[in-house]
């Protein structure tokens, strides 16, 4: 008669040879079904067993990772992360950083050309603006990657045409010459 140790996950089984090994049971630890008598084997918990779940409290006033992007490892345990209160904030670390950096190319540009920063906050009709961003979009279509009087990117100008009309929305001087139907 042999006796073999059987593993099942991380808790040890005797088994006899002529018998079929017990069913699986992560809290059963006695066995010994040839001689009647019980056999106590210590059992250790699973390492997936000892993976806590944080609770609901932890994930608030957080960004998780499939709506702004990768959470960042700062190697400290999991709960040890500091509490932020940043609901209703936007969340500006994402932003298109190149696109920004050409935005403001064509701001130097202009800065250069009108002598001030703040030109478009003296507000304009929203057509005006709409039909230049329109018009260097045209031009990147038709095939143009930078334009021919700044040297930037025809894209950029668009962008910085619509980011004008949005502020000056905002500080209410937008001058709305839109079409509205009566």
């Amino acid at each position: 008669m042999c006796i073999i140790p059987y593993m099942c996950r991380s808790n040890i089984w005797l088994r006899n040879m002529r018998h079929n090994p017990p069913p699986y049971n992560p809290n059963w630890t006695k066995v010994d079904r040839e001689y009647g008598r019980s056999i106590e084997i210590p059992v250790e918990p699973h390492p997936f067993d000892l993976v806590q779940i944080p609770p609901k409290e932890y994930f608030e006033n957080t960004y998780e990772m499939d709506t702004f992007g990768p959470l960042q490892s700062s190697g400290v345990g999991v709960n040890k992360k500091a509490k932020t209160y940043d609901d209703g904030k936007l969340p500006l670390a994402w932003l298109p950083w190149a696109a920004i950096d050409e935005l403001s190319k064509v701001q130097q540009y202009g800065h250069g050309k009108y002598k001030d920063f703040n030109n478009y906050r003296k507000g304009m009709e929203v057509s005006r603006n709409l039909s230049c961003a329109l018009r260097h979009i045209r031009d990147y279509l038709e095939g143009n990657d930078s334009d021919h009087e700044s040297g930037c990117h025809p894209l950029a100008h668009a962008l910085c045409r619509i980011a004008f009309v949005l502020q000056n929305i905002k500080d209410g001087v937008a001058i709305d010459d839109r079409y509205k139907k009566q």
